[in-house]
This record gives structure tokens, C-alpha cells and sequence, in this order.
């Protein structure tokens, strides 16, 4: 997960963005900012396009892919002290992706890391010690409330997972949930967060029943939790039908992941989608790399892909 406490309720440290300073220039149309119309497109941190060839390796570190963050996300690591090899990465070809080599840091499954890509923003405030990646949206398309969604989806070109080593990760999908609008709002309110995987290795036995046919594949709910994380916020946990796999290309119907919660969990339709995601958790003892060939995010029709420099 994209900061915060993870699929068993740890919780994260908190940790700074990413980049230099404030950039020069006015917004793009992208939501993030420019150079005044001569240069690199940055981002508010001052985070420039990554271009093919370029990785990095810092934790939390990011590269700017335009509406898109791909973070370098190994917050169960730095709390327990852990020098876990993690890096993102674009290929020459500009497929992108992460790899990760992870010892026994004594996680106990409660401290995974979380290489991601991130669309949108987290949940937790600007302020929150739970936030792992930057405080500010990564794109002008969110946040929205529930009620100003008409379609939502996310698109995978050639996701693909190679796994070296293994104890327990997942590669998922999940969006999150809070009840004021997480930028201008100091406190919030994370209300829910709706992960799904594709892949998975664990022991994890589910306890839940029910059925999400979400694009181009239908999820079976594993878990459900109205007090996880110490009681911060609800879970929903699905696993695709027909999983795990190691590799995964289609569509995800986010907003019929949406109506789903709403139908069944008579959730508000004031609450605000904060950001959708797609990653790998990871704990003890594990190493691989997952790359993608591509990825679209569309909200209300509007759909971002990634954009490179060249």
C-alpha cells in the first residue's frame, strides 16, 4: 500500500517528498507544473520527466511519469531498520517497473514495502506521519467525490511478475476513500481502502464471501475489516477469480468496484476517491521485479498515460 499501515495493520513512518523545491512556471495540463514553456516538464517538487534509462533507488524517492508517480515506496524497511535493495525503473524502451531484494527484516508480515505507481493522492493529510509519498496530487483529474464519478478504469499493458525468492508479496490494485478533500483538508479522515490482487503468495486464509465483476475480470472478496489499522479506517480485500498470477493485461473497472461498496456497504457518495494504485507489497525473504509495457488511468473519460522525456 501506498503509505500507512499495510495489509496487516503496521504502520508506516513518517517520511518527506521526494525532489528539490517549489518549480518555476505555471500548471500544465497535466496538473503538474512546467518551466515557463522552455525546459523539462516538472512537478511541484520539482521533479523533472523521467526519461528512458532512468531509476531510482532512494527510499521514497520517484520518478515523475506526467499524471503518473512511480515510487520507490519501501516504508516497511525503514521503520524496521532494514537495508532492503529496491529501485524503479524506465527501460529503454519505456516499459517501467521495480525490483526489489528483500532479507529477513523481521517484518513478520506486518511491515511490507510497497514499490507503486501512484495516480492521484494519498489520504492521510499533509501533515499525517502516515503519508509515504508527496502531498500533492499527481494529477488534476483527482481527487472527486463518489457522486462526480460517471467512469473510472485503469488499463495494464503487459504487467509481468518474476519472483527470485519468495515468502509472501502480492501484486495488486486498490484505490482509497476519505471523507473531506485530502488537499485541502488538514485532517481528512481516511474513511476506506479497497485492495485487489492478481498475484499472491501468502498463508492468508479467506474469511469473506462475494463477488465484484470488475472489467475484464471478476474478484471474489477475501477479507472485509470496519477496524483496521487500530481502528483508522474499513478494508476490503478481493482476489481475482482464477488467481494468483504472475502477469496480468486488461481493465479494471474501478467504478464498478465503486458502485459495489456502495450497494453493499451503503457507503456515502460524499466521499472523496483520493488516488488508484498498482503494486507490489513485499516482506521477509523475497526478491523479484514486476514490469509494465504500459498503464492508463481514466476518470469521467479522461485518460493519462505515461509521459517521458526524451
Amino acid at each position: 500500500m501506498g503509505g500507512g499501515p499495510d495489509a496487516t495493520g503496521g504502520t508506516s513512518q513518517g517520511g518527506t517528498d521526494s525532489g528539490g523545491g517549489a518549480a518555476s512556471g505555471g500548471m500544465d495540463s497535466t496538473g503538474g507544473m512546467d518551466s515557463g514553456g522552455s525546459g523539462p516538464v516538472v512537478d511541484q517538487n520539482g521533479v523533472p520527466l523521467a526519461k528512458p534509462g532512468d531509476s531510482k533507488s532512494g527510499s521514497r524517492e520517484y520518478l515523475n511519469l506526467g499524471d503518473i508517480r512511480l515510487i520507490n515506496n519501501k516504508w516497511g524497511s525503514d521503520e524496521l531498520g532494514c537495508n532492503t535493495m529496491m529501485r524503479v525503473f524506465v527501460n529503454q524502451d519505456k516499459s517501467f517497473g521495480w525490483a526489489f531484494d528483500r532479507g529477513g527484516c523481521g517484518g513478520n508480515k506486518t511491515k511490507p514495502d510497497y514499490p507503486e505507481i501512484e495516480f492521484g493522492i494519498h489520504p492521510f493529510g499533509a501533515n499525517s506521519p502516515l503519508a509515504t509519498t508527496p502531498s500533492f496530487p499527481s494529477t488534476s483529474v483527482l481527487p472527486l467525490q463518489i457522486k462526480d464519478i460517471t467512469s473510472a478504469s485503469v488499463t495494464i499493458d503487459g504487467l509481468s511478475v518474476s519472483i527470485q525468492r519468495a515468502t509472501t508479496w502480492n501484486v495488486n490494485f486498490e484505490f482509497w476513500l476519505s471523507r473531506e478533500h485530502p488537499v485541502t483538508s488538514q485532517n481528512p479522515g481516511v474513511y476506506a481502502e479497497l485492495i485487489a490482487f492478481w498475484g499472491w503468495q501468502d498463508d492468508w486464509a479467506c474469511d469473506k464471501s462475494g463477488t465484484a465483476n470488475a472489467g475484464d475480470k471478476s474478484y471474489n472478496l477475501c477479507h472485509q475489516d470496519d477496524n483496521w489499522a487500530g481502528g483508522q479506517w474499513r478494508y476490503f480485500q478481493f482476489r481475482a477469480n482464477g488467481g494468483p498470477m504472475n502477469g496480468f493485461s486488461g481493465r479494471v473497472d474501478v467504478k464498478a468496484f465503486i458502485d459495489w461498496l456502495v450497494g453493499n456497504y451503503n457507503l456515502s457518495r460524499d466521499l472523496w476517491v483520493t488516488r488508484l494504485e498498482v503494486g507490489t507489497e513485499i516482506d521477509d525473504n523475497t526478491a523479484g521485479s514486476v514490469t509494465l509495457r504500459n498503464i492508463t488511468f481514466e476518470v469521467n473519460g479522461v485518460s493519462k498515460s505515461p509521459q517521458f522525456a526524451e
